[in-house]
């Protein structure tokens, strides 16, 4: 368990992250990490007083970081809930059993005001990512036939058939009981009361022949697709496997960097990446095998142990997944920066302790952070006290030069509906990160066709996050005139993401090597660390990295060069429009756009950012 002290009475104001963030970059100027823990640490008083507290309790100090304002304790969950009055329960989560805490922490009197945060206690999951990967799914398949026979239309059976296939193995059976029961109205009068499986089997009866035959189109198409790409990985026909991603729309990474015009002449030297992993893990020899495909060497990859989270393979493939797809996109578009994985516990003290690890890293110094995982805000609600912390710590990236870019969500315009009101993804909803969101790319070799809203919700369930903060107001630089107001007013008046949108559709996806079969991969948490690298390149031709940016993108009079407006589209709720809307934000980032518009804005625009 980690006690959070408060910053050393005596020392200066802290950085205030809005004055940065409305600062022109060529005229910032950021604190080092031993510069920031020497003048806004904590105090040894107020350490000492901690311990001594711990040692009357039973407690032991394993250790004190003054730098970072940590004391961290071990001991019983009993000793410890005697020590904070905390009303420890077990919960059921996720399928699993959790410890957490109901009710607040209470403290000793010498200790109030000394005392900030107190976390490690609630070990429920605070995060979570759900990966959509392109593979073989019978269920899903079938789903998707079902529902497309019952809109009538053999054609279109064929094509979400392909697509459910596209999907994967991952897509959870009851995402096809879900859409079963949604059409059952389209069955006929007679089976309008069944239960989905009945109404599903009587109905695949009707349709056996055109679910027949798509099937057999798909394993056509798979027969072509990068499953069968494992020996190309080894270099023997390399130009090959390049054209038979492009005949069925997929992307590597260094090609969707060159799409989105990356700033060339640069390739991330001189950076570090963080990227937060909250589980799984991924082998070398697949990430080797994977930069063997593309030609890349030399990229260094090292991982970092959190709170005793480690890079462990092959216990959940779908999170390893998750961790190929974040560190291959990242060499792939950045193959000069050198990349942090920060590996800790699935739950918020475990995303509190990778965050503030990465930050006050000497030894990686990581300019960006991509952070995949959140969780709807409607659990962060019942959590303040780790909120606080998360949003003190994208403060200090703030004074640190250290940008923060977080994924939406896959779950349209609502992570979770409660009291018939749409919640998003935190920390997505910080106005101190960038909010990530999806689109769907159409391409053919170097030339973008269109891009559009992702959304997948007819046939998956799945779309980009979007919509409106319940935890946070609208910041001063989301001007109305720039973000309106949402056309529901359930939704209120909060803070509005995404802030911008890329690539996210599997349909469309990324390359990936995976416990050694090479995959197809998506979903609104490859955006993040996309857009990380994208950063990082900004940064290295720069020259300066370029830290907090909302205020500088939202203030700018013209952001036309720096980003493809998604005029196109759904999540389900909201509807692409010109501007900033909450399906895509401010629209898809134009790479060398961005970083002149980064250079640039503030110091000669004169635009008021709030």
């Amino acid at each position: 368990m980690t006690v959070l002290l408060r910053r050393r009475p005596e020392a200066p104001p802290f950085p205030d992250p809005g004055e940065i963030g409305r600062t022109a970059i060529p005229d910032r100027t950021y604190l080092s990490i031993e510069e920031f823990e020497t003048l806004h640490g904590a105090s040894g008083d107020d350490a000492a007083l901690v311990a001594d507290f711990a040692e009357r309790c039973g407690l032991r100090v394993t250790s004190i970081d003054l730098g970072r304002r940590t004391v961290s304790l071990f001991g019983t969950a009993a000793q410890f809930a005697a020590a904070f009055g905390a009303r420890l329960q077990i919960f059921a989560q996720g399928g699993s059993l959790h410890r957490g805490y109901v009710g607040a922490l209470q403290i000793p009197e010498d200790l109030n005001g000394r005392v900030v945060a107190i976390t490690g206690l609630d070990e429920r999951p605070a995060a979570g990512r759900r990966l959509w990967p392109a593979g073989r799914n019978d269920a899903a398949r079938d789903a998707a036939v079902v529902l497309a026979r019952a809109r009538g239309t053999v054609r279109l059976a064929g094509m979400l058939s392909e697509q459910a296939r596209r999907y994967g193995d991952e897509v959870e059976a009851h995402g096809a009981v879900r859409e079963l029961r949604r059409i059952r109205e389209a069955l006929g009068e007679e089976l309008a009361d069944a239960p989905p499986a009945e109404a599903a089997r009587a109905y695949a009866d009707r349709i056996a022949e055109p679910a027949r035959l798509a099937r057999e189109s798909a394993e056509a198409i798979r027969r072509e697709r990068v499953a069968d790409l494992k020996v190309e990985f080894a270099g023997a026909a390399r130009t090959a496997a390049l054209e038979a991603l492009e005949k069925v729309g997929v992307k590597t990474a260094p090609q969707i960097a060159e799409l989105y015009d990356f700033p060339a002449g640069a390739d991330g030297s001189g950076q570090c990446i963080g990227i937060v992993e909250l589980g799984g893990g991924y082998y070398r020899s697949d990430l080797e095998a994977y930069l063997g495909f593309l030609d890349l060497a030399g990229v260094a990859v090292t991982d970092v142990e959190v709170s005793g989270g480690r890079n462990t393979p092959g216990v959940t493939e779908a999170f390893d997944a998750e961790v190929a797809l974040d560190i291959q996109l990242v060499a792939g578009a950045a193959p000069g920066a050198a990349i942090a994985v920060y590996f800790a516990p699935l739950h918020a003290g475990g995303l509190i302790d990778a965050v503030e690890t990465a930050l006050h890293d000497r030894a990686m110094r990581p300019s960006v952070l991509s952070i995949g995982w959140g969780l709807s805000e409607d659990f962060w609600l019942g959590a303040p006290m780790h909120v606080r912390r998360l949003e003190d710590l994208f403060a200090e990236a703030a004074a640190l030069g250290v940008t923060i870019l977080c994924a939406v969500g896959d779950h349209g315009p609502a992570a979770t509906l409660r009291g018939a009101r749409p919640w998003v993804d935190y920390p997505a909803s910080s106005p101190r990160a960038i909010a990530c969101g999806g689109t769907s790319l159409s391409s053919v070799r170097d030339t973008i066709l269109g891009e559009t809203v992702w959304n997948t919700l007819p046939t998956f369930g799945t779309a980009t996050g979007g919509g409106y903060s319940k935890l946070f107001p609208r910041p001063d630089w989301q001007r109305p005139d720039v973000v309106p107001s949402p056309a529901v007013a359930a939704e209120g008046e909060g803070r509005g993401v995404p802030d911008m949108a890329g690539n996210a559709d599997p349909g469309t996806g990324y390359l990936v090597q995976v416990h050694g079969r090479t995959r197809v991969i998506a979903g609104a948490g490859a955006v993040a660390p996309l857009f990380a690298a994208m950063i990082a390149r900004i940064n290295q031709s720069l020259g300066k990295n370029v830290g907090y940016i909302n205020p500088l993108i939202y203030g700018a009079g013209d952001r036309g060069p720096a980003f493809f407006d998604v005029v196109s589209g759904s999540n389900g709720a909201s509807r692409a429009a010109p501007g900033w809307d909450p399906c895509t934000g401010l629209g898809r980032p134009v790479g060398s756009g961005l970083r002149d518009l980064l250079h640039g804005e503030g110091r000669q625009s004169g635009v008021a950012v709030g």
